[in-house]
């Protein structure tokens, strides 16, 4: 299944999220992409639009989504990098009950995957060619032969 349709299906308060889990695990190597990609998918989605919470890492998360299940009338899709196994246990663990008003998105660096959890994407330096969609996207004006170059550079370093 498209990875940005199962983000999508997993924000969308209307379904049930991937894995009937609050936590879906964006996982891969630093600089794969994994935030800009949820980022970017998350944006194109109207529904979700208003909804995005960021928490730069698992502390902040687990704050976060504290205080969003302490305020009833909140709903949020909480997008937590730097989360553990850990963390995202926790998460999925305290969350269950609120599955209609909060769901998480994890970002995870450390490569750890949960044997129990169906709810886990992982992405690698090519899975969607995101290194030269990214340069792409931000840099236009150098020319495609550069940008492939410095891609080529990238996944030696990121693999």
């Amino acid at each position: 299944k498209d990875v940005r349709k199962q983000i999508l299906q997993h924000a969308t308060f209307s379904s049930s999220p991937i894995g009937d889990e609050p936590c879906l695990t964006i996982g891969g190597a630093a600089g794969v992409g994994k935030t800009r990609l949820v980022f970017e998918t998350l944006d194109k989605s109207p529904a979700s639009a208003s909804l995005v919470v960021y928490a730069a890492d698992e502390q902040e998360a687990r704050s976060v989504a504290t205080a969003i299940v302490n305020t009833p009338s909140q709903i949020a899709i909480l997008v937590a990098d730097e989360c553990t196994p850990f963390t995202r246990n926790f998460l999925n663990e305290n969350l269950r009950g609120h599955l209609g008003r909060l769901r998480v998105i994890c970002l995870d660096n450390t490569g750890e995957r949960l044997a129990a959890l169906s709810s886990q994407i992982w992405l690698s330096a090519d899975s969607l060619k995101n290194t030269e969609a990214i340069l792409k996207a931000n840099f236009a004006e150098v020319p495609a032969d550069r940008r492939q170059q410095y891609a080529h550079l990238d996944r030696k370093s990121v693999v």
